[in-house]
């Protein structure tokens, strides 16, 4: 409850302030809209796993399950964001839709030479565009795919995954920083004190700074100076500080034409009553991307500015040292970050028209990849983070859980809501440095960067568990199947095999994915470039690319209301999505899906 102190308090400043999925026929009549939504990460068997422990609540995936029809998804190889993404939404397979990776080397272009998975042009036929022929409207919460650069890859509204535009800090103030505040003298018991500190971020080439005033208050009526609450003004406004000690700071500038805000959720992370030390979190500086400009303006304006993903460098380093980001606060970053998400989609199913939504919220996969901390192989494994990280992960699945249900209270009569995973995640705990092996394999030259030399004869392109061997220079014989034989012969320095499959590519392989393809086994990553130790203990521990067969790669499939009748069928394949989704709706299938 907030104290009379407080609420005293923000009047004054405010004042003084300047399958394959069932095969039937579509319904009759056809639903009115589906809602595709993509929770990046949540694997079947531990969202099982934590079902049966009783984290979820009833109303979200348990609904579904009771309600509705549930069912093990199969990822397509490799298990990675943009490729499986894109296979959900063309039906086709990655080396028919050229999405191989999530890092992709261009065919033709030198060794050094990558584009990313999620922006790489898509070679098949969408759901989107399919929809776009037949004459339906298609809205978009970050979908993987519909980023707007191109007719192909846009919506008819949309948002677009954003990266932050300048990362964290964390900063200690002391009390020499503090002097008296004597306009809320009054208001205080102790006397009030203000730290005048600084916003500071880098916006291209842009230094900003801003000022930021950092007042603390003594609300107890105790006789003794003890600062327990604070307030910050910033831009001649009063920001409040929640009980929680995060603080939103934002400001409008001009972007693409328009005026878009920029923001950081902030945190007092710390604090000793006497002010000997006030340790601030200055959040990422972030905003909000999309199209057309009216929709993105009405969710800067009713959810509020993009907040970023949670701060995997700080809870690296509270993991090592107790130092960054605590696990409560990496919980209520999760927590802002599914909330903007779901609340992004409950405003465009509430006020937009569409007939297929295609959303999409990372927060499991995030989670995952930093918190999946299960094994003695692992670095900081002791025992307190294991325990601490199940209790981040079940946080994850939960908030996961409760976005779920707050999108099923939405959805209409003659609705349908479609929930699907990308991938699960396994344990990680060594990274090979691949293009260093090739170095010393004598395939591959070192270049004077640590990154790979331009007259290398072959280079490899990683992501998660996957990578994609490329040849450069004329062919020389015998010499791919060398390599084969070198990568399937290669160990971990505790005598694993580190490849699980390496495969010459055939007649059907997209040139994307180069002359070889391998995949590790599970516990196994792959870390940059050609200098250092060529294996090395990994410092996040998830992750996935891996083969399909893997159980912990398994991801979900869940239908709620007009489409979900009928029983589940006891395993759905991804290509199988897109031409169902497209029957239930009632217009031709993408022109490459199964």
């Amino acid at each position: 409850m907030r104290s009379p102190m407080r609420i005293l308090l923000l009047a004054v400043f405010a004042g003084c302030a300047s399958v394959p999925p069932p095969a039937a026929p579509p319904p009759d009549p056809p639903p009115a809209s589906v809602v595709f939504i993509s929770f990046d990460g949540v694997a079947w068997d531990e969202l099982e796993s934590v079902r049966a422990r009783g984290v979820l609540g009833a109303d979200g995936w348990q609904r579904i399950r009771r309600e509705g029809l549930a069912s093990r998804l199969i990822p397509v190889n490799p298990t990675l964001t943009s490729v499986t993404h894109v296979s959900m939404a063309t039906g086709a397979s990655p080396h028919v839709t050229g999405i191989v990776s999530n890092v992709i080397h261009p065919p033709g272009t030198p060794p050094g030479t990558t584009t990313s998975g999620f922006t790489a042009p898509i070679e098949a036929d969408t759901i989107w565009e399919a929809a776009r022929r037949a004459g339906r409207r298609v809205g978009t919460i970050t979908y993987p795919g519909l980023d707007g650069t191109d007719p192909s890859r846009t919506a008819d509204f949309g948002l677009i995954y954003t990266q932050p535009v300048h990362r964290s800090r964390i900063e200690t103030i002391d009390r020499s920083r503090f002097v008296p505040e004597p306009r809320i003298e009054a208001l205080s018991y102790s006397p009030a004190q203000v730290a005048a500190l600084s916003w500071s971020w880098t916006r291209s080439d842009d230094e900003i700074s801003m000022p930021v005033e950092l007042v603390a208050i003594d609300t107890t009526d105790d006789g003794e100076v003890n600062y327990d609450d604070f307030v910050v003004r910033h831009g001649g406004e009063l920001v409040e500080v929640g009980p929680d000690r995060w603080f939103p700071l934002s400001v409008g500038m001009p972007e693409e034409g328009s005026e878009h805000r920029f923001g950081a959720w902030s945190k007092i992370l710390s604090f000793e009553p006497d002010l000997e030390s006030v340790v601030v979190y200055w959040g990422a500086v972030c905003r909000t991307r999309g199209y057309p400009e009216s929709f993105r303006a009405m969710i800067d304006r009713d959810v509020g500015f993009w907040p970023g993903p949670p701060d995997d460098w700080g809870a690296g380093r509270w993991l090592e040292a107790r130092e960054g980001l605590d696990p409560e606060t990496y919980l209520e970053q999760v927590d802002r970050f599914s909330s903007f998400f779901t609340r992004a989609t409950l405003l465009a199913m509430e006020r937009m028209e569409f007939d297929l939504l295609l959303s999409y919220q990372p927060i499991v996969d995030e989670t995952e990849h930093q918190w999946h901390l299960v094994n003695d192989r692992q670095t900081w494994s002791t025992e307190a983070n294991r325990v601490t990280a199940r209790r981040v992960r079940d946080g994850a699945y939960r908030i996961f859980d409760g976005a779920l249900a707050r999108t099923i209270e939405a959805i209409g009569p003659g609705e349908t809501l479609v929930v699907v995973s990308d991938h699960g995640m396994a344990a990680l705990d060594t990274a090979v440095r691949i293009n260093g092996v090739l170095v010393d394999w004598g395939f591959a030259r070192a270049a004077a960067n640590g990154g790979i030399d331009p007259n290398s004869r072959w280079a490899a392109f990683t992501s998660g568990g996957a990578a994609h061997f490329h040849r450069f220079g004329p062919r020389v014989e015998g010499e791919r199947e060398r390599l084969i034989r070198s990568l399937t012969e290669l160990r971990s320095p505790d005598g694993v095999p580190l490849f699980e499959r390496v495969e010459p590519a055939g007649p059907a392989s997209n040139p994307r994915a180069g002359e070889i393809e391998a995949y590790l086994r599970p516990r196994f990553g792959f870390t940059s470039g050609t200098r250092g130790e060529r294996f090395v203990p990994t410092r996040y521990f998830g992750q996935h690319g891996y083969l399909n067969h893997h159980p912990e790669m398994h991801a979900i499939f869940g239908v709620w209301g007009q489409a979900a009748a009928g029983q589940s069928p006891a395993a759905t394949s991804q290509t199988a999505l897109a031409g169902w989704i497209s029957s239930i709706l009632g217009f031709e299938p993408p022109r490459d899906a199964e």
